[in-house]
């Protein structure tokens, strides 16, 4: 069985296992959409600068000339979707490269029908897997789309890194959380403790009367007044208690003033009292009396009108 300390740690290791087990494929995502993202707004930035070329020619040019917002690679393709311009195939190729070439990338193909497109796919030229973003822009007219390219191989340490700096993160806010808890339920339990070991020395039989349950004189929280009730009703009960003992006592002094012998059984035929005179008279010690079966007395003509008087109810 738990306790609440432990079922509460346990509650919070059961969420942090649930969010780590979704954390993998949300940073997956989440990192394809921010390079998509970021690709798109560089995209965006090169298509400013070009879109104003009064020719092919003069688009080629002020395309080398940013270098500094070029991904790892970008291309060009006219409407008749030829590659006007691909910044590493050109370079790979040298004069086997031909602008008669028509591609078919899912990307642009995507970008030519809705204006922006998506992928990812290994480059056989390039021998490595690359994220694609493509997007249209008009160009005198006519509809161009810039593909740029970023290497797949960045995504995946960016995902993993990612994946790491959550997983610290939310490693870091479980201990914070599990300690202020520690520290919370640590306080807000404390007088229930207190409470309970209090009462159990009395429930145990280790105390004759409920002990007083100390509370700090400036405490006003709920628990602390939970405290003062109990401590109220423990003193309505000692009172009790003691009324009960002095009216005991001045009964057991009557009994032992009482010259007959006095002998009491309870419902099970069990002794529980006998009187100074009933002992000297039985000539036997209190102590092998009581609890013992009224047998033990060898008085069946007592015995018998014991019982006669308990099955009639009557003296």
């Amino acid at each position: 069985m738990f306790t609440f300390r432990q079922k509460i740690f346990i509650a919070y290791v059961i969420v942090f296992l649930i969010f780590i087990a979704l954390m993998f494929p949300f940073a997956s995502s989440a990192v394809r959409k921010l390079t998509s993202k970021a690709m798109q707004d560089r995209s965006t930035e090169l298509i400013a600068k070009i879109q104003s070329a009064p020719n092919n020619d003069a688009l080629i040019r002020r395309l080398k000339e940013q270098k500094g917002l070029i991904f790892f690679r970008v291309s060009v393709i006219t409407d008749e979707r030829k590659v006007l311009y691909d910044s590493h195939t050109k370079r790979l190729l040298g004069p086997r490269f031909s602008q008669e070439y028509v591609v078919d990338h899912p990307e642009v193909m995507e970008a030519f029908e809705h204006g922006t497109g998506y992928n990812e796919d290994y480059s056989e030229l390039l021998a490595q897997k690359f994220s694609y973003y493509a997007k249209a822009f008009d160009f005198h007219g006519k509809t161009y789309v810039l593909r740029t390219a970023f290497p797949y191989k960045y995504v995946v340490e960016l995902t993993h890194d990612f994946e790491l700096g959550v997983f610290a993160l939310a490693t870091v806010i479980l201990l914070l959380f599990s300690i202020m808890t520690w520290f919370i339920i640590n306080h807000l339990t404390k007088p229930i403790g207190q409470i309970t070991e209090a009462v159990n020395s009395y429930q145990e039989g280790l105390v004759s009367t409920p002990p007083e349950i100390k509370v700090s004189a400036s405490a006003s929280d709920e628990f602390h007044k939970l405290a003062n009730t109990l401590n109220s009703l423990s003193a309505r009960i000692r009172k009790q208690i003691e009324t009960l003992t002095v009216e005991r006592n001045e009964r057991v002094a009557i009994l032992e003033s009482l010259v007959e012998g006095v002998i009491a059984i309870d419902q099970e035929m069990k002794i529980t009292y006998a009187n100074h005179s009933a002992l000297k008279l039985l000539n036997v010690e209190q102590g092998k009396l009581i609890g013992q079966d009224v047998s033990i007395l060898q008085q069946p003509k007592f015995t018998t009108l014991l019982k006669a008087c308990q099955a009639e109810n009557t003296p």
